[in-house]
């Protein structure tokens, strides 16, 4: 059981009363306030963290039981909420994998998927399939185009699947995406030495920033947002490291990077 105080009933016209929990709540508790006339009250509550936290929280329990709801041949999926979802194992591997394992926040990406979709099936990389409202915008598959999605946050993302025609959201079993934080145009500060070089002659560039384990890099006449960043420069802080580039053709030239894990192109 649980033990409860209560003040009492209290009457004129400023009233204060109190209830409190002495322990942990065993049960679903639901506080409400009625008046017996018309008038302004202030609520206040406080509570605690459940210590140790329970493998499962109350009123949950583990999906593999609540699978027992779900016909023969059917499989279970669910998504953290009162939503027990019961799928056909084969609705499940439609996507059995994705071209890229991580991608960059906000910056539209194309990802190519394996397996058999449909064309006019919609796919969403959401936290999970269940929870629609805060997954990234949903995109309908074209017959020999390969989708662009634009994740808005960083995270790891599963990714859904609707069958045309269909009303259900079903997860892709294996399937997940990592997002990055977006790369940053401040990565490498200036001045970058040598400023002129010569072409056809490799030469030694100091990049002053600090370069992490994965970051690579591109050079261009044009914009950054139609090269990929593919050389590997030295990982590190300014000090003592430099790179070797050869530039094959007179011109001026961009810096454009990429974050460890992006898929996007930043000019520096």
């Amino acid at each position: 059981g649980m033990f409860l105080y209560f003040s009492g009933d209290s009457s004129g016209s400023t009233m204060s009363e109190r209830i409190s929990l002495q322990g942990d709540a065993t049960r679903k508790l639901e506080f409400r306030v009625s008046a017996a006339s018309d008038g302004t009250a202030t609520v206040q509550y406080y509570f605690g963290a459940q210590l140790p936290c329970p493998d499962f929280k109350p009123g949950c329990v583990d999906c593999e039981v609540a699978s027992a709801d779900c016909a023969a041949g059917e499989a279970p999926q669910c998504f953290g909420n009162a939503e027990l979802q019961c799928n056909d194992p084969a609705a499940m591997e439609v996507v059995t994998g994705v071209s890229l394992a991580s991608v960059s926040a906000g910056h539209p990406t194309a990802i190519e998927l394996s397996g058999s979709p449909e064309p006019g099936a919609q796919l969403m990389w959401g936290v999970h399939c269940g929870d629609h409202e805060s997954n990234a915008a949903p995109v309908e598959l074209v017959a020999g185009v390969t989708p662009t999605f634009t994740l808005p946050v960083p995270g790891t993302f599963v990714l859904c699947y609707q069958a045309p025609g269909a009303s259900t959201w079903v997860q892709q079993t294996g399937v997940s995406l990592s997002v990055v934080a977006p790369t940053a145009s401040s990565v490498i500060g200036s001045p970058v030495t040598p400023e002129h070089v010569r072409v056809g002659i490799p030469t030694s560039i100091s990049l002053p920033g600090i370069v992490a384990a994965g970051d690579r890099l591109a050079w261009t006449m044009g914009s950054c947002d139609d090269v990929e960043p593919s050389w590997d420069p030295t990982d590190g802080s300014l000090d003592n490291r430099y790179d070797t580039f050869t530039f094959d053709a007179i011109g001026d030239y961009r810096l454009c990077w990429r974050a460890a894990g992006g898929s996007d192109s930043v000019e520096q």
